[in-house]
Parts: C-alpha cells; sequence; structure tokens
C-alpha cells in the first residue's frame, strides 16, 4: 500500500503540473493584458486598481498551490519514486512562472498606485515637477 501511495502523489503531481501552469499563464496574461490601460480619471484608475488588487486572492491561491506541488515534488525525488530531472524541471519552470506572475502583480500595483497618486495630486490642483 505505501507503493501505491506513492504511485498516487506521483500520478496527482504529473496531473497538477499542467493545470497549475496554465492557471498561472492565465493570470499572467490577465495582469499584462492589462498593462497599459492607467485609466482616464482617478475614478477610473480607482477602479482598475480595486479589481487588480482582487487577482491578489487568486495569486497568493496559487503561490500555496505551487508551494504544495514543490513539496510533493521534492518528496518523490528523495524518495527516488520518479525521473529526478524531468521533476526537477517541472518544479523549477513552475517557480520561475509563479515568481513571474507575483512580479507582474507587483508591477502592476506599483504603476496603478503611482498613477493614481499622481491623478489625484493633479485634481489637488498640485502640479508635480
Amino acid at each position: 500500500t505505501e507503493w501505491l501511495g506513492k504511485c498516487n502523489e506521483l500520478a496527482e503531481f504529473n496531473k497538477n503540473i499542467n493545470d497549475l501552469n496554465d492557471r498561472i499563464d492565465c493570470l499572467v496574461t490577465e495582469i499584462d493584458g492589462s498593462a497599459g490601460d492607467l485609466g482616464d480619471d482617478v475614478g477610473s484608475t480607482e477602479a482598475l486598481l480595486a479589481t487588480h488588487r482582487e487577482l491578489k486572492e487568486a495569486v497568493d491561491g496559487e503561490r500555496e498551490e505551487v508551494d504544495k506541488f514543490v513539496g510533493i515534488g521534492r518528496g518523490l525525488i528523495e524518495e527516488e519514486n520518479c525521473d529526478k530531472d524531468e521533476m526537477e524541471q517541472d518544479i523549477t519552470v513552475v517557480q520561475g512562472k509563479m515568481e513571474n506572475l507575483e512580479k507582474s502583480w507587483q508591477e502592476r500595483d506599483d504603476a496603478l498606485t503611482s498613477e493614481l497618486e499622481l491623478k489625484a495630486c493633479d485634481l489637488d490642483g498640485h502640479v508635480i515637477q
């Protein structure tokens, strides 16, 4: 039954790798696809920022999944129940994608926050030099 358990873990790992990569890719596409839109005024920029920040929960959820995925993979590698090189590559790819997702989210958040501050200052009649 221990062998069967390890086979189930390996099957779960292999099944989840594609789903996880696809979900991360979709989030990156969603974030990057809206990168050029900073809103036309304070209200629209606030709305974009609010919508963007709602994605943070999804990003954090994927981080949890990646960490779980990596833990399962490392366990399988330690027990030598898999193709070590292929699994290491899968782990490296998904970790890289996750880092890119988190970076994309933060860059978009920073851009929207800066834009909102600029628009708010302009609205208040202040000139930023």
